[in-house]
Formats: structure tokens, C-alpha cells, sequence
């Protein structure tokens, strides 16, 4: 269907007698690799792109140069195939929300790289060179496109985000839209039917065309990556059928393959994540082999001799390679003046959009095609290619090390980004894939160290056996992140518990981030934190992060993250803010912050404003209490939840966040949920004013009347009733309220601060103060959920009206105690309630006296 598009008569051999024709296909594929391997190094010594060895080397060795290869049909079908899939890789660079978003920006240049050189280069055609108005439009259609073939250098520098490089990303959008337009116009002038009915025809299927594409294709890949992409090959055949089927529709509509595989491209960026491993498959494939059969393809078509035939060759060549220049300087010069830009921003612009080859290659081969180029014009595109790259680079490299030494830098202190070294603990054969997506969405681009896959095996049972099983998963992830293009060291690890070997390893490999599974359930969540996490965050200051995958996460539209409150003055919370901008941008997607709204002001100004690219706004919720519930009535299956957790005995810290991951769980199964625990350093402790913030002494928080030892035999609720109602002799229907609400929490929603030790708190007292209760047993309370028995029963009440800060203050105080050394221990061997005091005095005194 394709091949039309490169079927263009060959000329004759230049010596035809000295190098015979490979026609064996072993031998023709073997040279073809050769020629790719070699080419593009012997250009990029001179300092040039490689694309132009690939097409050099096609004007050597074909048909009009040594003649040993022949332009047969394989070549046409593989050059059609590299054409097709190059638009496809550029609409895939670029962002179609940026796009949106700088439409001002976008919009400017778009119209100016467009009309001038499409008005100015079709005059010059027609009066300069005496080509026809058909023949000279299609030319001056080919100076007003361009190829982003410099991006590359742009992000090297570090100024992907500037306003002039996102103004070129977007104008390419326009440009390339509107020139093969007017390639599909002039095709259909030539044929004889242009008229009324042909733009009303043509501009109903357009709009057909592109509502199917950029529409209806990303709700297929939603679907299709949500129940049929069982494994990295799958989908990459999705996105090539996806591809070319979208070049067939574009085709049907009247138009060239290439405008639909464009199309196709715009519409799955957002599925194949930058840095993922399907994006590397894709643009693997299409480098290595399509398009550079579709570049050697071109080069055998160019005749050199027509530049010694006369005057004529080298006026059309020297017109187009001039004209080139000078329109998209124009146009670049007239946008940065209009729009603010200075001369360094000017110089990338025209450095980015001046480079010609993807779309002009299309419009060359067209307009061959049906007759309105000759052989000059063909050859002059070839030298104009040459000419506008090698001056788009120079230009680029000029000016893009001027611009990223004037970017403006942040009033802000910039915070740390944890997102280097990432270590991955595996154990679930079933979540290896969705880690290891997770973790390459978070690793930093500039990043070089390698992903560390791990897994520990506990010493107890078939050793050997555990080992070959943790090697598998291993050998997994090990394989997904190559085929990203991202080097892994993977370690495997004999102890006697999940956790001590996390931890041990994350030491060794000195991890800044520590990304752990969970398949959701609820019992696996009580394995998880209540061990494994639990003792991670005690013992490590990297980021925890926890992650639930419901759905693959490139059908990711929206990242929804709920802040705790004060959480936002905490010092890890703008390194966790730049790793969730970073989520946000690879996936192309809205990232939402949702606090409770009377820290909404607080939280705008620490997070600061977010990058141009990126939509981002704040939400406010109406009570903490109820975020659960506000969160899932708004998610769905298209969103990532993000729970900020924190760092027992913090200010911010409170039971409930550990019920929270739980309730959106089951309330929201079919969403993503990550769940991360920032770093913290001692000054996360000053949320109140200087005057209170000293902490409360551990015989201030435990009062002997308020310890209860003897609670054994007894089950939870008999022991939550019992301590309540000895604590509130006064107010006994206050007292069994209280009771009733603890005893549910403790049914579903136990949270056991360490083993054998289990906290329930409520924010419904009546008496102005925190009421801290303490019970023992010694013998153990079996509560559902728990695996250990409870011997230590902690209750807190805090009144209804008391703030926030204060009832956070007390849960805090509270953990800090719990955390000193021995005292769990010594506590639930406590049987009298005069030995309390004796106690929490000598843990006191031990806590003074030990060394900083």
C-alpha cells in the first residue's frame, strides 16, 4: 500500500562494468548491516550527523554510484517502512499537552516557520527558478517543515524546559501539519480533482481522520494495555500495528501515510514513557534497522551527475539551500523579537527548526513521484538536508551552552533529588514488571548508576531452593531494565529476615530510595509495614516507597497525592515533590496535590510553581479525617494515588496514615497506588511555636492512674472497655462511646506500632486535653489481622476541638517515647501500676546520659 510513496525509476550504472550487482539476499542484507554499522561513524568524525553517511553511502553504492546494490521492491518496502515509522518517532517527541499549554508561544512560531517560508520560498520558486505555482508551493511546503534532529543536543544541555525550545517543540506541531497538508493538496491538483467537493470531502475526513487517531487510539491503548498487554513484545506489536493501521486510515482519508503515523505518534507518547522499556523497543527498532534502510533507500536515488549537466543544477541547489536558511532564520528572528526572547534564545530556535530530512523527504519523493520535481530538485534536497543540518547543529551548539549559563535560577534552595540510586526489593514473581516500570520512572535521566534488584531469602527451610527461585526474578528485572537501556546490578541475599537483609543492602549499595510491592491485601499489608517497612524506616534515612500496580502504568492520566498535614514543612518533602514532578512528566500526565484545606496556603508555598510543561494543582479537603472517603469518590482506574506516609515519632505522624494505604485499597482496587515515606531529620519536629515545643516527658504522657496491668483473658473490647471506663469514672456514657469507637478501630483498622504493642486513638474526647491510657497483659490479646499477640494496649483521646497540631504533637510524643531503648520490654513486665514511675525515670535518666 505503501511502496507507491518510493517507487521512482532507477537510472543507469556509472560503472556498470567494474563492481558487479549483489543480488543474493544473505549477501545484500550482510552489506546493507555493514554500510549502517560504518557510515555513520566515518561522518560523525567530521563532525556530522549521522543520517547524512546513511544517505551518502546510498548514493555510492546505488544504482548511480558503484551500482552494487539495485533499488528493487525490498528496498522500496523497507524505505517506505523507515519513512512511516521516522514521523511516527517524531509526533512520539513531542508532548501534546506542552503543545496546549504554551499555545501562545507554540502558536507564534508555528505561523511564522510555516508562512514565511511557504509565502516566501513559493514566490522565489516561481519568479527566481520559473517553476510552476503547483511545482513551486510543493518546494517552498518542504522549507516551511522541519525535523527536531538537535533535540537531542538541546537536552544535553539541560534547557529541554526554556520557553524558546518549548515554542519550537510546539511549533513543530503546526509546521509539519500544515506542510504535508499542502503536500496532500498539491497531489490532489495534480490528479485533477481539486474542487469545492474535494475540500469539503477533504476536510470531513480530516477531521475524521485526526478524531480517530488522536481520540479514539488512546482509548484503545488504554484498554488494551489494561487487559491484553501480557508481555513487553505484545505491546510492542500493538504500537507497529498501531502505527501503520493509522497510516492505512490517514491514507484512505486521501492523505499521505505519513500525516496518520504523525498522528499515531502525538497520540501514544503517553503510553511509552520516556525512559520505559517499550519506548526503548520502539525507537531501538526504527534506529537500527527501518530507518536507516529508509535513508540508504533515499541516498540511491540521487544522481550527482545532474550538478556538472549545467548552470541550472546548481541555481536550483544553491536556491533551496540558501532559501532554507534564510526563511527559518526570519522566522525564528521575528519570533524571539515578538515574544521576548534574547539573542541566545533566538540562536536555538533557529538552531532547532532550521534542520531539514523527515517531512522533506516525503514532499521530495511526492513531488517525484508524480512528475512536478526532476532530478535537479532532488538532488538539491539531498545537499539542502547536508546544509541545514550541519548549520542546525552548529547553531544549537553555539547557543544552547548561552542559554542554559543565563536560565534564571530559583530563589529557592534546590532540594535534593533521591531518585539516584534506587534499590528494588523483590519476592512476588507476579509484581517484578510493574517495579521495575516504577523504578525506571524514577531514576533520575543524568543518573549513572545502575538499578540495584534485589532479593533476600530467609535462612530458614530449603536454602537452595529459595536461592534458584530469587535468581529467576532477578534474571527478570535484570532483562526489563537492559531492554531500557538502563544498566542493573542485582544482588541476592541469605538472612534471617526480609527486612535486616533490605537493610544491609541498601547500606551496601548506599540506596537513596528503596522501593518495595504489595499486591494489596490487607494481611500483606500488615506483613509489609508492620515488619518489613517498620524497620526500614527506623533504620535507613532513603525514601520508602511502597507500590500497589492495578493497572500497567503507562495508562496512567492523572497522579493524585495526599499530604498529611504539616508533612509539607518536613525536609524531605521537596525531594519527594521533584520525584513525583518526574512521574508526572514521563507519564504525560495532571499531578494533583490534596491537603486538608487549611494548609492548602502552606502547601502552594512549599511546593513553589511547577515546571511550564507540567499541569499541577492543590485541593484542598475538607477534614484529614475524611480522606480516604474524599479520595475514592474521585479516583479512577487512570489515576496513580500517591499516600505521603511519616516517620513515626515526626509531628506530622499519626496512626491513621497506616490505615490509609488500606482504604483506598479496598475501596479503590482498581487504581495504582504508591505509598512513600520521605526522609526526616530533627528539624521536622517544629510544627508549633518555640514556646511549646519542647516534648512532653514520658511521666507526663503515662500516668500511673491512667495503667491498667491484669488485662489478661480478656479480649479487646472487654480490655479498650475496661480501661476507658477506670479512666472516665465520672462520664460514663462518654466512656462507652469512646469504647464502642475503639473497639472498632481495633477490629478494623489495628495498628500495631511494633510487635506485641497496638495503638487506637479517636479525635472525639470532650475535656479539653489528650488522655493517654496504657494497659497490660501479659499473656497476649489476640486481635484480628495482628500475627503477634498484644501485651501492650496504648489508648489516646484527644478532644474534638483540639487543633491539629496539638493531637499530632501527643501521637508524636508518644512514638518517641515507644522508640527508647528497652522500654516496650520493661513496660509490659510491669504488674503494678506504682512501678510505672520507676520506669519511664529510668529510661529517662538512660536517654540523658547516652552520648549524641
Amino acid at each position: 500500500m505503501f511502496n507507491s510513496l518510493l517507487t521512482i525509476g532507477s537510472g543507469s550504472l556509472i560503472i556498470p562494468a567494474m563492481i558487479p550487482e549483489v543480488r543474493d539476499p544473505v549477501f545484500v542484507f550482510a552489506l546493507v548491516l555493514l554500510i549502517i554499522l560504518v557510515a555513520p561513524f566515518a561522518l560523525a568524525r567530521a563532525r556530522l550527523p549521522g543520517l547524512l553517511g546513511l544517505i551518502v553511502a546510498g548514493m555510492v553504492v546505488g544504482p548511480h554510484g558503484l551500482g552494487v546494490l539495485a533499488r528493487d521492491r525490498t528496498f522500496e518496502l523497507l524505505g517506505s517502512v523507515g519513512l512511516i515509522y521516522l514521523m511516527f518517532l517524531a509526533g512520539l517527541e513531542i508532548e501534546l499537552q506542552q503543545f496546549v499549554r504554551d499555545k501562545k508561544h507554540s502558536l507564534v512560531f508555528g505561523g511564522l516557520t510555516f508562512f514565511i517560508p511557504q509565502v516566501l520560498g513559493a514566490l522565489g520558486a516561481r519568479f527566481l527558478l520559473g517553476m510552476s505555482w503547483a511545482t513551486a508551493i510543493l518546494l517552498a511546503s518542504m522549507f516551511a517543515s522541519h525535523t527536531l534532529i538537535t533535540y537531542g543536543i538541546v537536552k544535553r544541555f539541560g534547557i529541554a524546559r526554556n520557553r524558546a525550545v518549548t515554542a519550537g517543540i510546539g511549533g513543530t506541531i503546526l509546521t509539519d501539519t500544515a506542510a504535508l497538508l499542502v503536500l496532500a493538496l498539491v497531489v490532489e491538483y495534480v490528479d485533477g480533482s481539486l474542487s469545492g467537493w474535494f475540500w469539503a470531502r477533504q476536510l470531513l475526513l480530516l477531521v475524521i481522520c485526526v478524531v480517530a487517531i488522536l481520540f479514539g487510539l488512546p482509548r484503545l491503548a488504554r484498554w488494551f494495555f489494561r487487559h491484553m498487554a501480557i508481555s513487553g513484545e505484545v505491546e510492542f506489536i500493538f504500537v507497529l500495528a498501531a502505527v501503520f493501521i493509522s497510516g492505512a486510515v490517514a491514507k484512505l482519508a486521501g492523505m499521505e501515510p505519513i500525516i496518520g503515523a504523525f498522528l499515531a505518534g502525538l497520540a501514544l507518547g503517553r503510553f511509552t514513557p520516556e525512559h520505559g522499556a517499550l519506548r526503548n523497543r520502539v525507537e531501538f527498532v526504527g534506529h537500527a534497522l527501518f530507518i536507516p534502510f529508509f535513508l540508504l533507500s533515499v541516498g540511491m536515488l540521487v544522481d550527482l551527475r545532474v550538478l556538472i549537466g549545467g548552470a541550472a543544477a546548481w541555481q536550483v541547489m544553491a536556491y533551496m539551500v540558501l532559501g532554507v536558511i534564510a526563511f527559518k532564520w526570519l522566522a525564528a528572528e521575528g519570533t524571539g523579537r515578538l515574544l521576548g526572547f534574547t539573542a541566545a534564545e533566538r540562536g536555538v530556535l533557529f538552531g532547532m527548526s532550521v534542520n531539514q530530512a523527515a517531512a522533506t523527504l516525503a514532499a521530495v519523493l511526492v513531488g517525484y513521484r508524480i512528475g512536478l520535481f526532476d532530478d535537479f530538485v532532488l538532488s538539491g534536497t539531498i545537499m539542502m538536508i547536508l546544509a541545514s543540518c550541519v548549520v542546525g547543529a552548529l547553531a544549537t551548539e553555539k547557543h544552547a551552552p548561552e542559554v542554559a549559563d543565563g536560565e534564571v535560577e530559583s530563589a529557592r534552595p534546590i532540594a535534593r533529588d533521591f531518585g539516584e540510586r534506587i534499590l528494588i526489593g523483590l519476592g512476588n514473581p507476579e509484581s517484578v514488571s510493574s517495579l521495575m516500570d516504577m523504578a525506571l520512572l524514577l531514576r533520575l535521566q543524568e543518573s549513572h548508576h545502575p538499578l540495584f534488584p534485589v532479593a533476600v531469602v530467609s535462612d530458614a527451610g530449603d536454602v537452595d531452593q529459595a536461592i534458584g527461585r530469587a535468581e529467576r526474578l532477578l534474571g527478570g528485572a535484570v532483562k526489563q531494565s537492559l531492554g531500557a537501556g538502563v544498566p542493573a546490578s542485582p544482588f541476592a541475599r541469605v538472612d534471617f529476615s526480609i527486612a535486616t537483609g533490605l537493610m544491609h543492602l541498601a547500606s551496601e549499595c548506599r540506596a537513596t530510595f528503596v522501593l518495595l510491592g504489595w499486591a494489596g491485601r490487607v494481611a500483606a499489608w500488615n506483613r509489609i509495614f508492620r515488619r518489613t517497612v517498620h524497620e526500614l524506616l527506623m533504620q535507613t534515612h532513603a525514601v520508602i516507597g511502597v507500590y500497589k500496580s492495578a493497572a500497567p502504568i503507562n495508562s496512567v492520566e492523572v497522579v493524585r497525592v495526599l499530604v498529611p498535614p504539616f508533612l509539607e514543612k518536613h525536609a524531605g518533602f521537596q525531594p519527594v515533590v521533584l520525584l513525583l514532578r518526574r512521574i508526572a512528566q514521563r507519564l504525560q500526565a495532571r499531578l494533583v496535590f490534596a491537603c486538608d484545606e487549611g494548609r492548602l496556603e502552606s502547601l502552594r508555598s512549599s511546593i513553589g510553581d511547577p515546571p511550564r510543561e507540567l499541569k499541577e494543582s492543590c485541593e484542598g479537603i475538607a477534614s484529614w479525617q475524611q480522606a480516604a472517603a474524599w479520595a475514592a469518590e474521585r479516583l479512577t482506574p487512570q489515576e496513580l494515588a500517591v499516600v505521603l506516609g511519616v516517620r513515626s515519632g515526626r509531628r506530622a505522624w499519626q496512626p491513621a496514615l497506616d490505615r490509609l494505604p488500606m482504604l483506598l485499597s479496598e475501596r479503590a482496587p482498581s487504581c495504582n497506588l504508591l505509598v512513600l515515606y520521605p526522609v526526616s531529620d530533627e528539624n521536622d519536629e517544629d510544627v508549633r511555636p518555640v514556646a511549646e515545643s519542647q516534648t512532653e516527658s514520658a511521666s507526663a504522657l503515662l500516668r500511673s492512674d491512667r495503667f491498667f496491668p491484669g488485662l489478661d483473658d480478656m479480649s479487646v473490647e472487654s480490655a479498650v472497655g475496661t480501661m476507658v471506663r477506670a479512666a472516665l469514672p465520672q462520664h460514663p456514657s462518654v466512656a462507652d462511646r469512646l469504647a464502642r469507637q475503639l473497639a472498632d478501630v481495633a477490629k478494623q483498622y489495628p495498628v500495631e506500632f511494633a510487635p506485641g504493642v497496638l495503638l487506637l486513638h479517636s479525635h472525639a474526647g470532650e475535656w479539653g486535653e489528650a488522655l493517654v491510657m496504657a494497659g497490660v497483659s501479659r499473656k497476649g490479646i489476640a486481635v484480628p489481622g495482628l500475627e503477634s499477640p498484644v501485651k501492650l494496649l496504648l489508648l489516646v483521646v484527644a478532644d474534638r476541638h483540639q487543633r491539629n497540631e496539638e493531637y499530632l504533637r501527643v501521637l508524636a510524643d508518644i512514638s518517641r517515647v515507644l522508640q527508647r531503648p528497652g522500654i516496650i520490654a520493661r513496660l509490659m513486665d510491669i504488674s503494678s501500676p506504682v512501678e510505672l514511675d520507676r520506669v519511664l525515670a529510668d529510661t529517662e535518666q538512660t536517654d540523658r546520659d547516652s552520648p549524641v
